[in-house]
């Protein structure tokens, strides 16, 4: 075998060996969940995107949430302020906002579109502590409002 064949043999098995890490590596929640349809973003009371043991319990807004104490999860009577533990944002072109209070006020982060965090209680992007967990009050999209 000759110097080239070998090289080549060794490139093809790192571009293996990384792809391979690189889908090991790939989120848990990764894809959406069924019940969140393309172009909404989604609250469940409940972590991995569950709200009283189904999927389909859940509030979506399209455009924005301006104050959660005005919802309830669908099929249920839990009211979605300060209640939601995971969400997914299924946006086609946005990053969805989610705010500790009301009408978008105090602490917020962001979901980037087709991402979601199944569990608020371990942390959120750009937030380890587990703060946002039962807190939200308000969500929308980055086009109706942002901070």
């Amino acid at each position: 075998m000759n110097k080239t064949s070998r090289f080549l043999i060794g490139a093809a098995t790192a571009l293996t060996l990384a792809a391979g890490a690189v889908a090991v590596a790939a989120p848990a929640n990764a894809a959406a969940p069924s019940s969140c349809a393309s172009g909404a973003s989604c609250l469940w009371d409940n972590m991995n995107y569950v709200t009283n043991g189904s999927v389909n319990n859940r509030l979506y807004f399209v455009q924005f949430v301006d104050n959660l104490a005005n919802y309830k999860y669908s099929n249920t009577q839990i009211s979605t302020n300060d209640t939601a533990n995971s969400a997914y944002n299924n946006g086609n072109t946005d990053a969805a906002y989610y705010w500790e209070d009301a009408f978008y006020k105090k602490a917020w982060f962001t979901l980037p579109k087709k991402t979601g965090d199944s569990d608020f209680g371990n942390g959120v992007p750009g937030r380890s502590d587990g703060f946002f967990n039962n807190r939200l009050s308000s969500a929308s999209f980055y086009s109706i409002h942002h901070p």
